[in-house]
């Protein structure tokens, strides 16, 4: 019974909408007209808007908020710029105490193995000896000045 009594209202609108509002009494207006005021969009939705309307312009941006963009900007590019410039030095600076501990250390060892070889006449033993610890002095001393420049 329901469902004849919705049949002509699904007929009619071949979609799926809400069904208008039960009168009073509970009884069924499959045999009424279409309420027209159920589904009627709003007037507001259906004003026309104009171009070059005062009322609808885009508000524009405030002056001060221009302002306040272009110095923020402009503290960005000076804050990267002086990090850049106190950030390169370092690492190069880092970079040289690597490379110089690196070679300095093993070359320093085989520089005096080398004399101490001389002097005890046990070449090239002291000299070797002297590399290798010099080397992994050098190592230790690296690892060191990373756990430092971590902190």
């Amino acid at each position: 019974m329901l469902r004849a009594a919705l049949l002509p209202w699904s007929s009619r609108l071949g979609r799926l909408t809400r069904l208008p509002p039960l009168r009073k009494g509970g009884a069924s207006s499959a045999g009424t007209a279409w309420p027209h005021t159920a589904f009627q969009p709003l007037r507001e939705a259906n004003a026309t808007i104009v171009a070059n309307d005062p009322d609808n312009a885009p508000i524009g941006e405030d002056p001060q908020l221009e302002s306040l963009e272009e110095r923020i900007a402009a503290a960005r590019k000076a804050e990267d710029e002086r990090i850049a410039q106190e950030h390169a030095p370092v690492v190069r600076t880092i970079g040289m105490q690597v490379i110089s501990t690196m070679v300095g250390y093993p070359l320093g060892g085989i520089i005096i193995g080398f004399m101490l070889d001389k002097l005890f006449g046990t070449a090239p033993w002291i000299m070797l000896g002297l590399m290798f610890a010099a080397f992994a002095g050098s190592c230790l001393h690296v690892v060191q000045m990373n756990k430092n420049r971590a902190d």
